[in-house]
């Protein structure tokens, strides 16, 4: 905490950091904001209200479009990566990738678009969409060689595949058979790029193997049953 503030301002920004933080813990992303921006007229760079800044910009793309705002919330956090150090950028590191975990689960929200349900071209465009993009920027970061923090971040994009490939052609999830050309066609661009995020999944243990064969799988199982049809 800045040594500059007076006392009554310490307290006044120990307050409305709490207050953002449980703001954003119950997805008030508004408010989160509002609070940031008092934290930030306090102490500008903050790195409370920097981290909560770039958690709130990820949480605001939606599957198939707005997948800018996960590149934009990298670019507000690569300042707490590069600036924090020991215990202080150890635990500035887990807070970025649990929250990239959560930013990148909300374009391929399961639970609420019901993505088994691939009968339905729209939603299957929309996630092949989304996909890409995640793997695109995962390409970029890649690429960067001797970016300390670029590399770091492909590594977190690469260990969030299992859960996302796992959810998206889960072994119990169905393939679509027939049906309106449209959906299928979209539908199996969708499945090809998901493929594509398996491949890049390394087959550490069962688990991950398991998940890369089910995907390949699918695929195969898709082109066998579809390929008439399209």
């Amino acid at each position: 905490m800045p040594s500059q503030l007076s006392p009554a301002e310490k307290e006044l920004l120990s307050i409305y950091t709490r207050q953002a933080y449980d703001s954003y813990l119950s997805e008030n992303l508004k408010d989160c904001e509002e609070k940031l921006n008092k934290i930030e007229s306090l102490n500008k760079g903050d790195a409370n209200a920097v981290f909560l800044r770039g958690a709130v910009t990820g949480r605001r793309a939606r599957p198939g479009k707005n997948m800018k705002y996960i590149q934009d919330a990298l670019r507000i956090w690569r300042p707490l990566f590069e600036q924090l150090t020991g215990e202080s950028g150890e635990a500035m590191r887990s807070a970025i990738s649990e929250a990239l975990t959560t930013i990148l689960y909300i374009p391929i929200d399961l639970a609420s678009r019901q993505w088994d349900v691939y009968r339905d071209a729209r939603t299957a465009r929309e996630l092949s969409a989304t996909v890409k993009s995640i793997l695109d920027y995962d390409d970029m970061y890649h690429s960067m060689i001797g970016d300390n923090y670029a590399q770091w971040i492909h590594s977190q994009f690469v260990a969030n595949y299992v859960f996302l490939v796992d959810e998206i052609v889960g072994l119990n999830k169905p393939i679509p058979v027939g049906g309106q050309t449209d959906a299928i066609a979209a539908y199996g661009d969708a499945l090809s790029s998901v493929t594509q995020m398996a491949d890049r999944i390394p087959s550490l243990g069962e688990s991950e193997v398991a998940v890369k064969r089910n995907a390949a799988q699918k695929m195969e199982r898709f082109h066998k049953h579809n390929d008439l049809h399209l």
